[in-house]
C-alpha cells in the first residue's frame, strides 16, 4: 500500500497529531501545566521560609556531622584494637575513652571467644547504628519541618 505524502501518522489525509480528542493542544507540552505543588509556587515564597530552610539545613548538617564523628571514633577504635595499638599512648587512650562513651551500651552484646572479634563486632554495630540514627533523625526533621520541594535539598545527590 503506497502512502501519500499528505497522509498523517495513521494514514488519514491531513491528520494533525498535535490536537487531542477534545481540542487540547499537545504541541505546547507541559509548559502551561500548573500543579498545586509546582516549583514556581515555592520559589515565590517570602524570606522567612528561606531562613527556616537554612536553619533546618544547618541543624541537619550538625546532626549528620556529630553522628558521623561518633561512627568514625568507633571505627578508629576498632582499627587500633585489632592492630594492637599501645593504649598507654594519649591518642589511643583518648579514642578508647570516647569509644566507650559512644558505644550505645553494645560493648558486650556479642561475646565471641576472640576479644578482637568482640570489639570489632560490637563497636562495628554501634558505628552503623550511629549512621542510621543520624539519617533517621535528619529525615524526620526534614519531612516534618520543610515544605514538599525543599524536603531533600539538604542531602547530597546520590
Amino acid at each position: 500500500m503506497a502512502r501519500n505524502e499528505n497522509e498523517g501518522q495513521w494514514g488519514r489525509e491531513g491528520y494533525d497529531n498535535t490536537q487531542g480528542r477534545e481540542g487540547y493542544d499537545y504541541s505546547r507540552g507541559r509548559e502551561g501545566y500548573e500543579h498545586s505543588r509546582s516549583r514556581e509556587a515555592y520559589e515565590e515564597r517570602d524570606e522567612p521560609s528561606t531562613s527556616r530552610f537554612t536553619v533546618i539545613r544547618r541543624i541537619n548538617g550538625i546532626i549528620t556531622l556529630v553522628c558521623g564523628l561518633f561512627a568514625a571514633v568507633l571505627a578508629v577504635h576498632i582499627f587500633l584494637f585489632v592492630f594492637e595499638a599501645n593504649f598507654g599512648n594519649p591518642f589511643a587512650a583518648f579514642v578508647s575513652d570516647w569509644a566507650r562513651m559512644v558505644s550505645l551500651g553494645l560493648g558486650n552484646l556479642f561475646l565471641p571467644t576472640n576479644e578482637k572479634a568482640q570489639i570489632a563486632l560490637n563497636q562495628g554495630i554501634a558505628a552503623i547504628l550511629w549512621l542510621v540514627i543520624g539519617w533517621l533523625v535528619t529525615t524526620i526533621i526534614a519531612r516534618i519541618l520543610l515544605p514538599y520541594p525543599d524536603r531533600t535539598w539538604y542531602r547530597r545527590p546520590q
